[in-house]
């Protein structure tokens, strides 16, 4: 039987014998001790340039996984053929490959010196930024390296996870795309930061989604997406040749790699006047919340897409984002608290600095997400919920940052990055032997029936948009080992999103005093005078 091009490939029977090049390939293995692939899938790549998904079923992976390499050229026969994913397809094609034990693969001794290298389709920018919420293709996107974050630790749905924001642009737009976990540990920058010495360096990134940020381009890399630097392709030598040297070298953004942040007390921070002059510092401080920020609402009506702020509008809403297709909101944490240095002498002047949660750090400190807490609240004007309330007094280890954002606002301020519950336990109350308690994190307000310490809060992190919807630190416990000694209990929790370079504390709110609709009947947030 003769070869036949994947564009004919359907499902009409299963005797198929296509000639692919197998490319991107992704896997995944069990917890198990040794590992055991449980996910082996890859991309068919034919002679004249179209793509199609293959999936190895879990029972056959070990069989059928041995006989591939990545980038070898194959025969492949006796495959079934299915319809393509719903959502996240990787390549634009309305049917998958599913291998069963008889499929067979065979490598090519000689493969034709033209058989293309790259399964992709490059994506314009400005196309780019019109499948912003799009979520039944991936996208591939290229550009010219331009800059690149220090690697940063960030909350998700899945746990903590490493994040690198890598910067690109076409010369008419830029976008930043974020790498997590596997893949921001495998990037590499340095290297490329090299190589633009002699050449400008440019980035392919395959199986992307699309977004933005405060009107900027943002793409998020997929689990099953990957990357080439300078590939042998038309659209590779035309960015080259446009900029050529003027586009200057790529270069870091944020601090060093390994570097902690500064030790300080709030008395230093709040003579922080100019947050220029700090904008982008890190600062670690010892600090006990004394209550919130005066005429300050601890949340906003945000988009669910963008997280930017928004307001109802007859049946729908608002958006302060002309570049954002959401269409809905939710409520979402911005609690700005006053702090204190936890040890103050009695004649001395109490100092205190505005420190401010969104998100995943305020989820994991009330305990609730904003949506739920809200359905809770009064809708009475300056109402704060117990929830909140009882936080005050507590002892934090906190990190701290300047970000972008606060640069526009009157007064200096600090996002909390992450943050340590410190929770002294008494010696007299405290039993002779070692007691564990947990308490799981349905427990409501983390409360710990019958104990001697109060305000223990369970985790509950923020989402993220390419993870399961399921926190994967909702189920976490909460342990408090009852000795007579300082307890700390790690919420290693922050912001997520595209790092710490692009987070934007600019999203001020305020009560609505107008009839909401029917979309926003149980939120009660507006826009403040600077969204105006």
């Amino acid at each position: 039987m003769a070869c036949i091009p994947l564009k004919k490939v359907c499902p009409d029977h299963s005797r198929w014998r296509v000639n692919v090049r197998a490319v991107r390939f992704f896997e995944r293995s069990t917890n198990e001790q040794p590992p055991k692939l449980s996910r082996f899938e890859f991309i068919m790549l034919d002679s004249e340039n179209t793509a199609m998904e293959a999936v190895v079923p879990p029972k056959w992976i070990d069989e059928q996984r041995k006989k591939l390499s990545e980038d070898g050229v194959y025969t492949i026969q006796y495959f079934e053929v299915c319809n393509a994913r719903a959502i996240y397809r990787p390549v634009d094609d309305p049917y998958m490959a599913r291998f069963t034990k008889h499929t067979r693969i065979e490598q090519l001794s000689t493969v034709p010196p033209d058989f293309p290298l790259y399964a992709c389709s490059i994506t314009p920018f400005h196309v780019l930024r019109a499948r912003v919420g799009v979520k039944e293709q991936m996208s591939d996107a290229m550009g010219l390296f331009t800059k690149c974050s220090r690697m940063t630790k960030q909350a998700t749905k899945n746990g903590i996870q490493s994040l690198i924001n890598v910067h690109i642009t076409d010369g008419r737009d830029n976008a930043v795309l974020a790498l997590w976990g596997s893949h921001a540990e495998k990037f590499d920058a340095q290297p490329l930061m090299e190589m633009s010495k002699s050449v400008p360096v440019v980035l392919l990134f395959v199986g992307v989604t699309s977004s933005t940020f405060d009107g900027r381009l943002t793409l998020q890399c997929s689990t099953t997406g990957t990357w080439y630097v300078n590939p042998a392709l038309p659209e590779t030598t035309l960015l080259q040749q446009s900029f050529g040297t003027a586009i200057g070298q790529p270069y870091w953004v944020g601090e060093q790699q390994g570097s902690r942040p500064q030790d300080t007390t709030v008395a230093d921070l709040s003579g922080i006047d100019n947050p220029h002059e700090v904008e982008g510092n890190r600062y670690r401080v010892i600090a006990k919340i004394k209550e919130l920020v005066p005429n300050e609402q601890w949340s906003y009506l945000a988009c669910i897409k963008c997280k930017r702020t928004t307001r109802p509008n007859g049946d729908t809403y608002k958006f302060f984002d002309p570049e954002c297709t959401g269409t809905s909101a939710i409520p979402r944490y911005k609690i700005a608290f006053l702090a204190t240095d936890p040890e103050v002498d009695s004649d001395a002047e109490e100092k205190t600095i505005e420190i401010i949660c969104f998100g995943a750090v305020a989820d994991g400190m009330i305990g609730l997400p904003a949506d739920s807490l809200m359905s809770l609240a009064s809708n009475v004007q300056g109402y704060i919920p117990e929830q909140i309330k009882r936080l005050y007094g507590g002892k934090y280890d906190f990190n701290l940052s300047v970000p972008r954002g606060a640069v526009r606002r009157g007064r200096t301020s600090f996002r909390v990055d992450s943050l340590t519950r410190i929770i002294e336990v008494e010696k007299h109350a405290l039993p002779e032997a070692e007691t564990s308690i947990v308490v799981p994190s349905n427990v409501e307000g983390g409360k710990l029936p019958g104990a001697s310490v109060d305000n223990a809060q369970a985790d509950t992190p923020d989402a993220n948009a390419s993870t399961p919807p399921k926190d994967a630190l909702d189920t976490a416990a909460l342990h408090l080992i009852a000795t007579p000694v300082v307890r700390k209990e790690k919420h290693p929790i922050s912001e997520p999103g595209l790092g710490e370079d692009l987070e934007d504390t600019d999203c001020e709110t305020s009560m609505p005093s107008v009839k909401k609709p029917r979309a926003a009947r149980k939120l009660s947030m507006a826009v403040s005078e600077e969204d105006e």
